[in-house]
């Protein structure tokens, strides 16, 4: 599957974490299966949101996080070759940081503070990722091709990278494509894949901050960049 495929490709320097800080569980709110898992190879967090009834007739969206700042939106449209039945839309959100900050669980709903002003809420029947002060998403009921992975951030108080959508594999690993940062201030600022992610042996590593922020700025330089 292409969530897997994703896990495997996605390392960078920058979202560390302390195995004491990402500790191994599972569980469930409702129809909503959270899981949190400590990737001792990348020093990294990822915490998974599935819907529980997600394998009555394979389809469903679910979402992964990861202490690097990835945001993953899976889509699985039924049973058949990935390249027709599964998409995906992966966010980058910054800063990245230290991640020492966890999960809450309440009793409908799950939250996963990725950094210092972002946390992610996700209500636990229907899995929507909700709405704060920091993030305002468009969420789309139907699960199909046609809506670009169903989730769209239209406001975050930050800068962030959409990847885009893409049938069978994430986008990003298309070296010609094109990545878009947007920030705050409804700038945006559109790169190609191959000057934002190194490609080895197969991996997909996007850059670290510090180069980022230099090439935004040699291709952007109107983009504000604001932490």
């Amino acid at each position: 599957m292409i969530l897997i495929g994703v896990l495997i490709q996605t390392a960078t320097s920058f979202g560390y974490s302390r195995p004491e800080d990402c500790q191994y569980q599972i569980t469930h709110r409702d129809n909503l299966q959270f899981s949190m898992q400590y990737q001792e190879d990348r020093a990294e967090c990822w915490h998974s949101i599935h819907p529980m009834n997600g394998y009555d007739g394979m389809v469903y969206r679910s979402f992964l996080i990861s202490s690097d700042g990835m945001f993953f939106v899976f889509n699985s449209y039924g049973k058949g070759p990935d390249s027709k039945t599964t998409g995906a839309r992966i966010y980058y959100f910054f800063p990245r940081e230290i991640y020492t900050y966890g999960v809450t669980l309440a009793d409908h709903q799950a939250s996963v503070k990725l950094n210092s002003k972002l946390t992610f809420d996700f209500e636990s029947n229907n899995l929507y990722p909700l709405n704060n002060a920091n993030i305002v998403f468009k969420n789309y009921t139907s699960v199909n091709p046609k809506n670009a992975g169903g989730v769209e951030v239209l406001r975050y108080n930050g800068v962030y990278l959409d990847t885009g959508f893409m049938m069978g594999k994430q986008a990003n690993s298309v070296p010609t494509l094109k990545s878009m940062f947007k920030n705050q201030f409804g700038q945006k600022c559109s790169i190609v894949n191959q000057t934002l992610f190194d490609y080895k042996n197969g991996d997909v590593i996007l850059k670290n901050d510090i180069v980022l922020h230099r090439i935004v700025a040699a291709q952007c330089p109107t983009f504000k960049w604001v932490d």
